[in-house]
């Protein structure tokens, strides 16, 4: 594979992903609450990188994975 056919893909997986509900959830986070607060949101059920702060919420769904986030 090579770098034009690695773009060209990256852009479409790009794109796909930004239709996802957890997608339009994790812009809404942002918009709301901030960078960090969303940082923490998204890091928190898997306890690394910002999701490692005691204030990230460690009890809520993965995201996408929450039939009631749609």
């Amino acid at each position: 594979m090579g770098i034009r056919t690695a773009l060209h893909s990256g852009t479409e997986i790009q794109a796909l992903s930004a239709q996802r509900a957890a997608a339009k959830e994790w812009g809404r986070r942002v918009r709301e609450d901030g960078l960090k607060a969303a940082l923490e949101w998204r890091d928190g059920p898997f306890r690394d990188f910002r999701g490692a702060y005691g204030s990230a919420p460690k009890d809520r769904a993965v995201a996408g994975t929450d039939p009631q986030a749609d």
